[in-house]
């Protein structure tokens, strides 16, 4: 993200644990870096190039509530994990 207030700790956490494993597998003869999210835990996994070249993943429908407007519950919780908490931007004068 390029905003240092949209960047979570999770999100920070998994970048760094993404690029830290794209070093490590430059020297097994290359290959694309996909995070893998299994029930809440993210890894970064080696995927061969002719697997992903030229492959667009898009989001999920069920991510989309029916108005197709606006997240569902499911989309809800998959960002969830990796935004911050609103930002305080200022103070309340009373």
């Amino acid at each position: 993200r390029g905003v240092i207030g949209t960047i979570s700790p999770v999100d920070q956490r998994e970048a760094f644990a993404a690029g830290a494993y794209a070093v490590e597998i430059c020297g097994m003869g290359g290959g694309s870096v996909a995070l893998q999210v299994e029930g809440g835990i993210c890894r970064p996994v080696r995927v061969d190039l002719a697997k992903v070249a030229g492959k667009t993943r898009l989001l999920p429908r069920t991510f989309l509530a029916e108005d197709s407007t606006s997240l569902s519950d499911a989309g809800k919780a998959y960002m969830a994990r990796l935004l911050p908490p609103r930002p305080v931007t200022g103070i309340t004068l009373l």
